[in-house]
């Protein structure tokens, strides 16, 4: 089985693919899945380094939403313009990267097993130590506001941002 920090540097070198891709590519149409796959494998990383939340909002801001938009842009841009053919040069790169990936997935752990290395982090510590370091009786309570405040106030400041832009657009509107 492949070990995290071997899958960390297959990883980055596929992140490395993607973005002299992403760089040297002058076909908008390879450079926008070229930029979700470059999501999703930061998604990855994300997981790998034990950030669900912050996987979850890359995978669906970075690879849904903006790919999204950016095919939908463009094609408002482009109405007239034919579909470009796919040349043999553009698909090598995403093979590579789908090749990657795929041993990656294949080296992955047994889902579900509470042998999994993920199920062995820091919860036991929190469940041991919460009323100790923070004083605070709920175990939620104190790991959103203790062990990780930081990590809310940012995802709060996110928040409270998005709500203000939404409503300086419905204002002009």
């Amino acid at each position: 089985m492949i070990n995290l920090e071997n899958a960390y540097n297959i990883l980055m070198i596929l992140l490395l693919i993607c973005s002299f891709v992403i760089l040297f590519s002058n076909d908008f149409l390879l450079i926008i899945p070229m930029t979700a796959v470059f999501s999703l494998i930061i998604t990855v990383i994300y997981l790998i380094f034990r950030a669900p939340d912050v996987a979850i909002t890359e995978v669906a801001v970075g690879a849904c939403v903006s790919t999204i938009l950016l095919f939908t842009a463009y094609k408002k841009t482009n109405p007239d313009q034919e579909n470009s053919s796919i040349n043999f040069i553009h698909i090598i790169p995403l093979a590579i990267i789908l090749l990657g990936a795929l041993y990656l997935i294949l080296e992955l752990p047994e889902f579900g097993s509470m042998a999994n290395p993920i199920h062995h982090h820091v919860s036991n510590y929190y469940l041991a130590n919460t009323k100790i370091d923070t004083g605070i009786n709920s175990v939620v309570s104190a790991i959103l506001a203790s062990y990780r405040g930081y990590d809310t106030m940012g995802e709060t400041i996110v928040i409270m941002l998005s709500a203000i832009g939404v409503l300086n657009i419905l204002k002009k509107s």
